[in-house]
């Protein structure tokens, strides 16, 4: 639907794959956009890592996100749980959190081997 109104405002002829990838970007940005700061921060510091948790968040790291402790963290991290954009993860040692499935990038799909068999 994104490429269709992007092609009706451009008022293209054709939607082709370089409109397909601007309308992507587009609404990457759009996305990116309903976040406040410490939220972005708080996201992309998880993308890098992987997983975030209270044992492996440095003194810099909460300090660039403007608290004093992950403790105060947490009900930023719940918000972003509540809206299914990052997820807990079970770990009885640290908590743990990981980027839900939906912020992570589509993987591509699996194209069956091609047969070089002649039929």
């Amino acid at each position: 639907s994104y490429a269709l109104r992007y092609g009706g405002v451009q008022n293209l002829d054709v939607i082709d794959v370089a409109a397909i990838e601007q309308t992507i970007e587009n609404a990457r940005k759009a996305f990116r956009d309903q976040f406040n700061p410490q939220e972005r921060l708080l996201i992309d510091s998880i993308t890098d890592r992987g997983v975030l948790s209270d044992s492996n968040i440095s003194l810099a790291e909460l300090q660039k996100l403007n608290v004093k402790s992950f403790a105060e963290l947490l009900p930023i991290i719940e918000e972003l749980q509540r809206r299914d954009l990052i997820e807990r993860l079970p770990n009885d040692g640290s908590i743990e959190y990981r980027l839900s499935p939906l912020l992570l990038p589509a993987e591509p799909p699996k194209l069956p081997p091609e047969n070089s068999e002649s039929q």
